[in-house]
């Protein structure tokens, strides 16, 4: 498999979930953002194809432990990647903030 790779501003998952699905047909790897998930909303990214794997990071966190979150959702960053890369990929690191995830390639000796 060939590695191509894209990133797309989602605008809302639901916005941009036609587009991420075209997306995952053509490309192996696949950085979003603002995907405007709560923490606990994370997991929806893992149903988005069978084929692919996720890891991602909500800008929601602060607002949601406030209590009652008003006003429009925002931010958060994450990957897809095909399942066929996961032996490869490893999640180096995530921002408590939100901002950024950071994917990394596992070396095999």
């Amino acid at each position: 498999m060939m590695l191509r790779t894209a990133s797309f501003n989602l605008r809302g998952l639901r916005s941009g979930m036609a587009m991420l699905h075209d997306l995952c047909d053509n490309y192996s790897v696949i950085g979003i953002q603002e995907h405007w998930l709560c923490p606990d909303e994370l997991d929806n990214l893992s149903v988005i194809s069978g084929d692919f794997h996720s890891a991602a990071v909500s800008s929601m966190s602060k607002s949601v432990s406030r209590g009652l979150v008003a006003g429009r959702p925002f931010g958060g960053v994450g990957f897809l990647w095909h399942r066929s890369l996961s032996g490869c990929i490893e999640i180096v690191n995530r921002d408590q903030e939100g901002r950024c995830c950071a994917l990394g390639s596992q070396t095999k000796e």
